[in-house]
């Protein structure tokens, strides 16, 4: 599967322009960390424990950064964000640690510090 085929199964159709519901924080970040998995072993990587807790925390960050007035839509379309982010941290990891894969803390500061500012995230 290519980047655009995972980024399109990765969107819903038919969603419309509505806000963001009270509560509804938690989907989007739960979702955020789902396409960051899916991406991730569709090149057969997998997140660490302590990897995967900070980069919930990190996307937690993001969505706090978009506000409660935003639409489903627009939170969306940040899922290529995070495809992004997380093919920098493939990268690094292969760069650094060539046949691991088990994507680490330090491969998420690694991608941080190439792609910050991203908006929303950093």
């Amino acid at each position: 599967m290519n980047f655009l085929e995972i980024c399109l199964s990765l969107s819903e159709a038919g969603l419309g322009g509505r806000e963001m519901a009270a509560g509804t924080g938690l989907a989007f970040e739960t979702e955020w960390t789902a396409v960051a998995q899916e991406y991730a072993a569709s090149r057969g990587y997998r997140f660490s424990d302590e990897c995967l807790s900070d980069l919930r925390g990190f996307l937690a960050g993001g969505l706090a950064n978009l506000g409660h007035r935003s639409s489903e839509i627009e939170i969306r379309s940040y899922n290529s964000s995070v495809v992004q982010l997380v093919q920098a941290m493939i990268d690094e990891s292969a760069e650094v640690a060539d046949g691991e894969t088990i994507l680490h803390e330090w491969t998420l500061q690694a991608a941080r510090v190439k792609f910050c500012p991203l908006f929303p995230f950093c």
